[in-house]
């Protein structure tokens, strides 16, 4: 997530493989968190990257309605 900080910081665009890379450590995280859970787990996260994103694509067509672009 540091890394993903900086690169935004200085350049304002977050690169896909390290959004990618992101979704496979919560999934790893979640798996780790309760393996007799695994599918449980993988499909909460799974759900909380998808109504994040779906936040973040809502600002980003707002603001680009907002500005005329």
């Amino acid at each position: 997530m540091l890394t993903i900080a900086v690169i935004d910081a200085r350049r304002f665009i977050i690169p896909d493989l390290l959004n990618l890379a992101a979704l496979a450590l919560a999934l790893a995280n979640a798996a780790a968190q309760a393996p007799d859970e695994l599918m449980e787990r993988a499909l909460q996260a799974l759900t909380r990257v998808a109504a994040l994103a779906l936040m973040l694509l809502i600002f980003r067509w707002t603001y680009a309605f907002l500005r005329g672009r």
